[in-house]
């Protein structure tokens, strides 16, 4: 990223069901399924 870039990303994905999961230094590991 540059500094004016936002943080963002595109992904195509087949299939009905996601699972994201994220881990974060303060608040441990998040998890979101769509």
């Amino acid at each position: 990223l540059k500094p004016d870039d936002k943080p963002e990303a595109s992904f195509e994905v087949l299939t009905d069901k996601i699972t994201a999961r994220e881990y974060c230094s303060l608040y441990g590991l998040w998890k979101s399924e769509f």
